[in-house]
């Protein structure tokens, strides 16, 4: 609460004053975070705060790669993006980092993050439903490969 003392003379001001104080909302900062689906009775997320990596994409993956991230950030930002983004590489080659950065990057836009543990969701009936929950989220599949394997 906010308490405006004022002589009778300067009322309007005052009540211009506190007009722009309602206006003003406390948004506590958040970390950039992903958001891990879990299954108990029933899917749900736990969100999960990311330290962001400070990276150079393209002193890290390569000039060439510089456009194709720019254009991920942009249609992951759109406010009705979509698409699949596949990365692929060895083990270690800095895929994860690169996602937590681009986390970092699409402040807007839930991660929901599918674990080695919680793949056999992708053929569960409850998943569609569940992601229509969440419009606008980015469904992460960590090793793919051993979807796209099976």
């Amino acid at each position: 609460n906010v308490t405006i003392y004022y002589p009778e003379a300067g009322r309007a001001a005052a009540s211009a004053l506190a007009a722009r104080l309602a206006a003003i909302r406390y948004v506590p900062e958040q970390k950039p975070a992903i958001h891990l689906l879990i299954k108990t009775d029933e899917l749900d997320l736990h969100r999960v705060n990311i330290d962001v990596p400070e990276m150079d994409v393209g002193l890290h993956y390569g000039a060439a790669f510089v456009p194709v991230y720019e254009h991920i950030v942009q249609s992951l930002s759109a406010s009705r993006g979509k698409g699949i983004v596949i990365l692929h590489g060895p083990p270690g080659t800095g895929k994860t980092m690169l996602l937590r950065h681009l986390v970092a990057q699409v402040p807007g836009k839930k991660f929901i993050f599918l674990s080695l543990e919680t793949l056999d969701q992708l053929a569960a009936p409850t998943l569609l439903p569940f992601l229509l929950h969440h419009p606008g989220a980015v469904l992460v599949v960590e090793e793919a490969e051993a979807v796209l394997r099976k």
